[in-house]
C-alpha cells in the first residue's frame, strides 16, 4: 500500500480538502481497457492507503479542475505523475500542487468510480447495477453531530452511581471517594482528601435542616455527576483520534471552544484575557454543556414532577382532592426512602418552582406547561416565532429525507440550511440571563425525582403493569399515577422520546456555526446525523398531540405550527372524554 501526501506549493493558497480528488488510472494490457479509481481526502492532507502499481498514472483535480503536480524530489510540474519507479510495496508519495496558469482549462468531472470498456468482458450473468443515496461532502462539524447523537444519559448508570454513593459507611467509604472526586468513574481511586478534610467538606455542603444527611448527599452527588457527564470539554478530552475522519478536537480547535461560542467570545474578549486579574469565578466561561431545557419541558408535560409532588403532599398528610387515590400511602420509617423523602420536602424552598421554569420555557422556546400557569403570568420576553420556525425545520428535514431516498436525484439542502439558520438565530436570542444555570439545575432536580420514583418502595405502593416494557425503571410509576389521578392517558414513554430526541435536535441547531456556513453539505450532514431523532420526534409528537409535523399543512398553516403542545394535549384529552361519555 502507498500513502499519498498532498502539499500545496503556495502555502498562502487555501485548499479545502473536501474538494481535492486524486484519480489513479490503470491500463489493462490484455484487452486495452482502463480503470479509473478516485479518492477524496479523508483526513487532513493525505490518503492513508492507495493501491498503486507500476505504470499507474496519478491525476489531481480541485473542484473538477486539473491541477499541476510533481513529486517532492522532481521540480517538473505536469498534469499526470507516473509512479512506475516505485516498485516496493510500502512507500510514500508526496505530491506538490501548483495552480494551473492556463485560465481556459475546462472543469473535468468524473461521473463514475469505474470507467471500463464493457465490450471487452464476457459476462455470463446479468450485470448488477446499484444506485446509492447521495450524501454531502465531509465537514468538520460532523464530529459535533456524532458527539451529540451518541451522548445519552444512561439512567441505569446514574442510578448505580447514586446507589454507590449512598451505600458508603463512615468517612472512608467508597461513596466518600465518589463524592470527593465528582467523577462517576472515580469510585475506585484513592481519596484525594484526608478523612478530616472529607468530613469538613461534607459538613459544608449539608443542607441547613436536621436529619437531611441522606438527601444532601443525593443532591450534591447528582450535581457533580451532571457537571461531569454533560460537559462538552470532557468529550474533547476523551475523543480518540481517527485518521479517516475529522474528530471533535479538529472542530473545537486548540482552545476547545465551539466556533459559535468563539464568534461570541470575540465580542467580549476582555473577559478571556489570560491575566491574573480574571481567574477563578471572575474568568469567562465558554464551555458548552449538552443540556437543553426542552428535556425538562417534555418530562413536565408527561407529569413527572406532578407525580413527585403528589407523593410529597401525601407524605405530609395533605389530602389531594375530595377522593384522594393516595389515601393508603404509608411509608414506614424503617425504609431508607423515608429519610430521603423527608429531606426532599425540607429542601422545597431551594428548588425551582413550576412558575419560574415556565418563565424560562417561554424565554427560550415560547413554551409553557399550561397546568402550571398561575394568574398574573406575564413574561417580559418570549420566543414567539420558535415553534413555527422549529416545526418548519422539521418539515424541511422530512422533505429532504424523501429526496435523499430517491437515488436518481440529488436532494436540495439549501431550504434546510435556511431553516437551520433561522431557528439557530431564534435560539440564540433566548440564550441569556438564566440560560447559563437554570437548565443544569432543572436537570439535577428532575434526575433526583426520577431516582426517587425508581425506588422499590414507590413501585410497591403505586404498582403498575409489569408486562409493559419501559426504557427506565421510574416510568411505570408515572403511568400508574396518571391512571390513578385521571390525568393524560398517553404513556410517559412518548414524552420521554420527545425529551431525549428533542434535546438532540436542538443541541445541533444551537451549537452549530450556522451563521458562517454557506455550503448545503453542512445542513445535509446535520439532517443525516439526526435522522433517527427527527423521525422519532415526529412520531412521538403525533402520538401526544395528534399533530403530524411531516404533513404539508404544518408548513403553511400557522394555526397548527404555532399552538402550544399543551393546548393540543388538552383538546385531545377532552375529545377522548367526550367520545367515552357518548359511548357509555
Amino acid at each position: 500500500m502507498t500513502k499519498i501526501i498532498i502539499r500545496p506549493l503556495d502555502i498562502t493558497r487555501n485548499y479545502d480538502p473536501a474538494d481535492l480528488e486524486v484519480s489513479i488510472t490503470r491500463e489493462k494490457a490484455e484487452d486495452g481497457s482502463s480503470i479509473v479509481k478516485k479518492f477524496r481526502l479523508t483526513n487532513k492532507n493525505f490518503i492513508p492507503n492507495a493501491d498503486l502499481q507500476p505504470n499507474d498514472t496519478i491525476r489531481l483535480t480541485y473542484k473538477g479542475i486539473d491541477q499541476l503536480i510533481s513529486l517532492a524530489d522532481n521540480p517538473r510540474y505536469t498534469h499526470v505523475i507516473d509512479p512506475a519507479q516505485l516498485a516496493n510495496s510500502d512507500h510514500t508519495i508526496t505530491l506538490i500542487i501548483h495552480p494551473p496558469e492556463n485560465s481556459e482549462l475546462n472543469p473535468v468531472s468524473i461521473e463514475s468510480d469505474v470507467n471500463v470498456n464493457l465490450k471487452s468482458f464476457g459476462f455470463k450473468e446479468p450485470l448488477e447495477i446499484r444506485l446509492t443515496p447521495t450524501s454531502g461532502g465531509q465537514t468538520k462539524d460532523q464530529a459535533l453531530w456524532d458527539t451529540i447523537n451518541s451522548h445519552k444519559l444512561d439512567f441505569k448508570h446514574y442510578s448505580n452511581f447514586i446507589d454507590e454513593v449512598l451505600r458508603f459507611e463512615g468517612p472512608g467509604g467508597k461513596g466518600r471517594a465518589y463524592f470527593n472526586s465528582g467523577s462517576p468513574t472515580a469510585g475506585s481511586k484513592k481519596d484525594k482528601l484526608s478523612e478530616s478534610q472529607q468530613m469538613k467538606l461534607a459538613d459544608s455542603m449539608r443542607l441547613p435542616f436536621n436529619r437531611t444527611e441522606a438527601y444532601s448527599l443525593l443532591k450534591f452527588a447528582t450535581e457533580r455527576y451532571v457537571e461531569h457527564v454533560y460537559s462538552l470539554a470532557r468529550f474533547a478530552d476523551e475523543y480518540s483520534s481517527n485518521e479517516d475522519s475529522f474528530d471533535l478536537n479538529d472542530y473545537l480547535g486548540k482552545d476547545k471552544i465551539i466556533p459559535y461560542y468563539d464568534l461570541i467570545k470575540a465580542k467580549i474578549k476582555e473577559y478571556f484575557i489570560r491575566t491574573g486579574a480574571e481567574s477563578g469565578y471572575l474568568k469567562g466561561n465558554a464551555d458548552a454543556n449538552l443540556i437543553e431545557l426542552i428535556w425538562n419541558y417534555w418530562h413536565e408535560e408527561g407529569k413527572v414532577s406532578q407525580t413527585m409532588n403528589a407523593l410529597a403532599r401525601r407524605f405530609q398528610n395533605i389530602k389531594n382532592g375530595y377522593k384522594d387515590p393516595l389515601l393508603n400511602f404509608a411509608l414506614d420509617p424503617l425504609r431508607p426512602l423515608n429519610h430521603i423523602l423527608w429531606g426532599y420536602i425540607q429542601d422545597q424552598q431551594h428548588r425551582l418552582t413550576a412558575t419560574r421554569k415556565n418563565y424560562e420555557y417561554t424565554s427560550e422556546y415560547d413554551l409553557a406547561v399550561l397546568g402550571n400557569v398561575k394568574p398574573g403570568f406575564n413574561p417580559a420576553d418570549r420566543r414567539s416565532k420558535f415553534l413555527q420556525s422549529f416545526h418548519r425545520l422539521i418539515h424541511e428535514a422530512t422533505e429532504y429525507f424523501v429526496q435523499s431516498d430517491n437515488t436518481t436525484i440529488r436532494p436540495d439542502g439549501f431550504k434546510l440550511l435556511n431553516a437551520l439558520r433561522d431557528t439557530h438565530r431564534i435560539l440564540a436570542e433566548g440564550a441569556h440571563n438564566q440560560f447559563g444555570d437554570l437548565p443544569t439545575v432543572a436537570r439535577i432536580e428532575t434526575l433526583i425525582e426520577q431516582w426517587i420514583l425508581s425506588r422499590p418502595e414507590v413501585r410497591e405502593f403505586l404498582g403498575g403493569r409489569i408486562m409493559v416494557p419501559y426504557e427506565e425503571p421510574w416510568m411505570d410509576r408515572v403511568d400508574s399515577m396518571k391512571a390513578l389521578q385521571g390525568w393524560d392517558n398517553t404513556s410517559i414513554s412518548f414524552y420521554r422520546d420527545l425529551a431525549v430526541n428533542g434535546e438532540k435536535i436542538i443541541l445541533g441547531i444551537r451549537y452549530g456555526n450556522w451563521t458562517n456556513v454557506s455550503s448545503r453539505d453542512h445542513a445535509t450532514n446535520w439532517a443525516d446525523a439526526f435522522r433517527d431523532a427527527i423521525q422519532r420526534y415526529i412520531h412521538s409528537y403525533y402520538t401526544v398531540t395528534g399533530i403530524d409535523l411531516s404533513a404539508p399543512t404544518v408548513n403553511i398553516n400557522p394555526e397548527v405550527s404555532a399552538l402550544l403542545p399543551g393546548l393540543h394535549i388538552y383538546r385531545r384529552l377532552n375529545r377522548e372524554k367526550q367520545r367515552f361519555s357518548r359511548r357509555y
